[in-house]
């Protein structure tokens, strides 16, 4: 599981890009890691959440416990990598983005150019996708801003 193509892809990433569940599941068996650093930073979870379907998605970030807020070499996080291809109306890659946020992905993590996933769909016209995200985000604030007060004995 350890062995590396010309682009830094272990199988797992393979297995990822080309959404093979049962693959991944026999690779991360064998002790694949799922944090795998490719050329560029990517993860098999960064390719997974562009190529692939939620359940391969999920099987990294629940089984394997894949870091959903890995950052690649350019800032860009799974999240970042879903936003760019969910296209309005595919439910599927909505899915992704649903697995995505469920298992703690940071949708305000800001790529090197300053972009969040939701800018990435608005600059597509993802506009659903978009809007979601702008949920994502308060939601995510609101959370945050909750524990740091409870974590230092405030109210609100």
């Amino acid at each position: 599981p350890s062995t590396r193509d010309q682009n830094g892809f272990t199988p797992l990433h393979l297995a990822a890009e080309r959404d093979h569940l049962a693959i991944a599941m026999l690779l991360l068996d064998s002790s694949a890691n799922p944090n795998a650093r490719a050329n560029g930073g990517r993860t098999p979870l960064h390719l997974a959440a562009r190529y692939a379907s939620a359940a391969l998605v999920e099987l990294l970030v629940d089984d394997a416990h894949a870091d959903p807020n890995a950052r690649t070499t350019d800032g860009r996080t799974p999240l970042h990598y879903a936003a760019s291809v969910a296209e309005d109306g595919d439910d599927e890659k909505r899915e992704v983005i649903r697995v995505l946020r469920d298992w703690k992905a940071d949708p305000t993590i800001k790529d090197n150019k300053g972009r969040t996933a939701r800018d990435v769909a608005q600059r597509r016209d993802f506009w659903d996708v978009s809007a979601t995200l702008r949920r994502a985000e308060k939601r995510w604030e609101e959370e945050h801003h909750q524990n740091w007060f409870q974590r230092h004995g405030l109210k609100r």
